[in-house]
């Protein structure tokens, strides 16, 4: 509904009773020019009467109020029926749609996209908030907004401790530089490789999508499974460790000792016969997982194996 059309506001309010208890599953609402009525009363007017909406759709309408965001969140929040939710190009610089991180709290949503609202100056606790307050939220679309170098550090720790969101999307404009320090803090939150501790701590149930200028990638959370995440997270870590011949002094910063040598192994033979029964190939920075081992064994100078040998000898 919409699209720059100029409607008396009697048309508003005939549309209002029209829509009234009707089953539609989808409503789209495009800006309109009207004088009289409020455009955001009537938008939630009519999701309020429709019992059974499964998506909303609102594009290019700007919201310039609290109020408008007031109005917008309180039905949409009661709205059971409700899976999907798009408020697309509604914000302005500097404007008020930042609110929608406290006020959004949908009970049964699954997917969010916020995409080009001219988003910024977040507060440290909002995406966190947001997330832990909509915990039915799958997948969350936060492209093309002017988040900075401050904002996207406190996206990127939200996912660390979330288990629920599946999907979080970053498309950045084609005239957007974006600073490598950003891209690798969107990364960490997903795949922290600073130590097999972190990596193995890592959120392991989202995937990460990072729309590029010229192509479209996704890395790591590649698959259905968290187990296999995790694994293929340590397998990658420890096969760039190994080229480089750092995987005996990168343990003892991490505290590994020799009592967790059997799962590291196990863990080496496990994902390597799933990556080879599901047909798929090493990344170009994994090695084989006998590479792993013998670069392991080799280097690590592990004190219990010389007090064994020393015990032996007496």
């Amino acid at each position: 509904m919409g699209w720059e059309a100029h409607l008396p506001a009697q048309v508003l309010l005939w549309l209002e009773k029209a829509l009234k208890h009707t089953h539609f599953h989808r409503l789209k609402f495009r800006p309109i020019q009207t004088e009289g009525v409020n455009y955001f009363e009537f938008i939630s007017n009519c999701v309020r009467e429709n019992t059974r909406l499964e998506i909303f759709d609102l594009n290019d309408v700007t919201i310039e109020n609290s109020r408008d965001i007031d109005l917008l969140c309180e039905v949409l929040n009661n709205k059971p029926s409700l899976q999907k939710i798009e408020l697309m190009n509604c914000g302005t610089e500097g404007g008020v749609f930042r609110e929608i991180f406290n006020k959004l709290r949908p009970e049964n949503v699954h997917k969010i996209d916020i995409s080009v609202n001219h988003l910024s100056n977040l507060r440290p606790t909002d995406m966190s908030e947001f997330l832990s307050s909509n915990p039915s939220l799958e997948e969350l679309d936060l492209s093309n907004n002017s988040f900075n170098e401050r904002d996207i550090v406190y996206i990127a720790d939200a996912p660390r401790h979330n288990t629920t969101l599946r999907s979080l999307h970053f498309r950045f404009r084609l005239r957007f530089r974006v600073p490598p320090t950003n891209l690798y803090l969107l990364e960490s939150a997903i795949y922290d490789s600073t130590s097999l501790n972190a990596a193995y701590d890592s959120n392991h149930h989202c995937r990460l999508f990072l729309h590029m200028p010229g192509s479209d990638i996704y890395k790591f959370n590649t698959y259905d499974y968290p187990t296999l995440n995790r694994r293929k997270k340590i397998y990658t870590l420890l096969s760039k460790r190994t080229r480089r011949r750092e995987n005996a002094s990168f343990f003892e910063q991490d505290g590994i000792g020799i009592k967790h040598i059997p799962q590291i192994l196990s863990l080496l033979k496990t994902f390597s016969e799933h990556s080879i029964e599901t047909g798929g190939r090493r990344e170009d920075d994994e090695v084989k997982p006998l590479s792993i081992a013998y670069e392991i064994m080799r280097d690590w100078r592990m004190p219990e194996l010389y007090y064994l040998d020393q015990m032996e000898q007496d």
